[in-house]
């Protein structure tokens, strides 16, 4: 996963990006790399965010996946 974490991945299996990310509960889990964790959490909540403009902004539809 760390390999994959903060990049948008094309599945064409999916029909639509992916952007693998650390789960919130691991920053909290982090120990004394919780900062480290946190700036990568939030650079990758920033690049979904990017991600999610250029793609509506191309009239791409997107959804939600838990």
């Amino acid at each position: 996963m760390t390999a994959l974490r903060g990049r948008v991945l094309d599945t064409p299996e999916l029909e639509q990006p992916v952007i693998v990310t650390l789960h919130p509960s691991a920053v909290l889990r982090a120990g004394d790399r919780r900062r480290e964790r946190r700036a990568e959490l939030a650079h990758d909540l920033a690049l979904l965010k990017t991600t999610l403009d250029e793609l509506r902004s191309r009239g791409v539809a997107t959804a939600a996946r838990g």
